[in-house]
């Protein structure tokens, strides 16, 4: 810390920092590991030492300082937010763009196969471009079971 200059009483982002901080509920420990899991470099005793006022740290170091303390404060909001009475997003949904571009390449709507599992190899290869409809078929499929895809599966 030898050679650094004194930290601002007067900055604003460090003024912010300090009370924003002072809602967080973490320890100083627990504030270090956050901000240094968000790749901070800062000592521990150089960050006690830019929240007491005495030493500033670099500009992209208390970005990260103030973001660990952001994402402390918005875990502390979500658990106080109010519920809502009726659902606002129903859930995952059912079809998506692989869906839709199977529709088309087969020519037949999402609710006359269901799922990609369910459509009949005949279907596929009626389909104007049977080799990409069964290309994506296979994606839309892995996509329901597994919950992912890829173009090479």
């Amino acid at each position: 810390m030898a050679g650094r200059e004194r930290a601002s009483p007067e900055d604003p982002q460090l003024a912010g920092l300090r009370d924003a901080y002072a809602h967080t509920r973490l320890t100083l420990e627990q504030l270090w590991m956050r901000y240094f899991a968000l790749g901070g470099t800062a000592d521990l005793v150089d960050l006690d030492a830019c929240l007491a006022g005495l030493v500033p740290l670099d500009p992209d170091q208390n970005e990260l300082l103030a973001h660990a303390v952001n994402e402390r404060l918005d875990e502390l909001i979500q658990e106080h937010r109010v519920p809502y009475r009726r659902m606002i997003r129903p859930g995952r949904p059912t079809s998506g763009p692989l869906a839709a571009l199977l529709e088309l390449l087969l020519g037949q709507p999402q609710s006359a196969w269901g799922k990609a599992s369910a459509i009949e190899p005949e279907v596929v290869a009626a389909a104007p471009f049977p080799e990409a409809a069964e290309k994506v078929r296979r994606m839309l499929e892995r996509l329901e079971t597994e919950g992912f895809t890829d173009f090479y599966g």
